[in-house]
């Protein structure tokens, strides 16, 4: 990763302004979804001293709510707080997709990468407001970003990926199907590589793991609530997941009418499995692209596991999308210039076709110099 401080600088740079420019009409409208309107009540009730699941109840692990009763502490209490913190949540996996592709590939993948995962993040996926996916994905690459660093310190790291691994989890308990793959193949790289010292590997893992849940579960142990936390996040859990359509339907709709994420996720795996490949036996670059791997092919599984096919479900898998879909891109630039350009650029104009709809909504309230907070939910609070 041999690139100047200035360039990191200006990758950040049109990062963070891309994000925002995208995301930021999405900022005015109440409501998009009404789950981050739920997460917004129970993050309130625990500013108002609350457990999550005693006064008020929702399907999904602790860490989201405390993650939007952070956001109400930081930002302040309104949508436009809520929605800025999803833009940080954006930006910053924006920039981790960025690093994780730049240790393996060019720099005008990396941010070709970065900024279809903000696109591939956004309305089309049903990502206007602020939903679990744009929180766990953060600790989810943050675990994979470290993974794909250079062995050094590895107790550390590992204990790092697990603390990460954990917290996604903690948020989209789906991922527990990607922690546990990962944790799998850890333990077989340690017994591969017979080192007394990647048995350690392991241990830090597991203990890093445990901290987030540990964490979260001792005030409801302390409060006498550690049953409603075992119906909550597991029980509830489960038996949605078990309610709904088997894994295979759900992969086989991801090919049928227009819709392309099955072909493009085939494509990808064999994609990753020739370059796994072409790479010398246990080097750093293989092991790299076996984390990789395992992320792509293991965070598809979870998704499909949880037996529906909402698409803000895809967010989890985005960053893998974006950088298949850049290396496309860079091929078609590499072939012909300018209709590379002219493919990438139609491509993003259509796929952002909502964001600029969006704008055009908020333009016409500034010129008619109406507030641009706007839908039924304000008109009923003001009435």
């Amino acid at each position: 990763m041999n690139y100047p401080h200035e360039s990191k600088s200006r990758i950040l740079i049109i990062i963070v302004i891309f994000s925002l420019l995208f995301r930021l009409p999405f900022f005015f409208r109440a409501t998009f979804d009404w789950d981050e309107s739920t997460f917004i009540l129970v993050g309130q009730s625990i500013l108002d001293g609350n457990l999550p699941y005693v006064e008020l109840w929702d399907l999904k692990p602790p860490l989201t709510f405390f993650s939007f009763a952070f956001a109400i502490l930081a930002f302040g209490k309104s949508i436009i707080s809520i929605r800025l913190f999803g833009t940080l949540c954006v930006i910053v996996a924006a920039t981790l997709t960025y690093y994780i592709c730049r240790a393996l590939w060019s720099s005008k993948v990396s941010l070709l990468a970065a900024i279809l995962f903000i696109v591939l993040t956004g309305p089309r996926m049903g990502g206007e407001s602020v939903m679990t996916e744009h929180l766990a994905i953060v600790p989810l690459l943050g675990a994979l970003a470290l993974l794909v660093r250079s062995n050094q310190a590895a107790n550390i790291k590992f204990f790092l990926v697990g603390c990460l691994m954990s917290s996604a989890c903690m948020i989209r308990l789906n991922l527990a199907y990607v922690a546990l793959i990962l944790g799998i193949y850890i333990v077989v790289d340690s017994i591969i590589c017979s080192d007394q010292n990647k048995y350690w590997s392991i241990i830090a893992y597991i203990i890093g793991f445990s901290v987030p849940v540990i964490s979260l579960y001792l005030p409801y142990l302390i409060t006498n609530n550690s049953e409603i936390f075992k119906l909550s996040v597991l029980d509830a859990s489960l038996s949605y997941s078990h309610s709904q359509q088997p894994a295979w339907k759900l992969f086989l709709r991801q090919f049928r009418n227009s819709n392309l994420w099955g072909m493009i996720f085939v494509i990808g795996c064999l994609q990753i499995s020739r370059l796994i490949k072409q790479e010398k036996l246990f080097s750093l670059k293989q092991k790299q692209l076996i984390y990789c791997f395992i992320f792509f092919i293991s965070t598809e599984l979870s998704i499909l596991k949880i037996g529906a096919d909402y698409d803000h479900y895809l967010i989890q898998i985005a960053p893998f999308f974006a950088v298949i879909l850049s290396s496309w891109f860079i091929g078609i630039l590499n072939l012909n210039l300018k209709a590379g350009y002219f493919i990438l650029i139609l491509c993003l104009t259509l796929w952002s076709t909502p964001t600029f709809n969006e704008y055009i909504v908020i333009g016409n309230l500034w010129v008619s110099q109406k507030s641009l907070s706007y839908g039924k939910e304000f008109e009923l609070a003001q009435y």
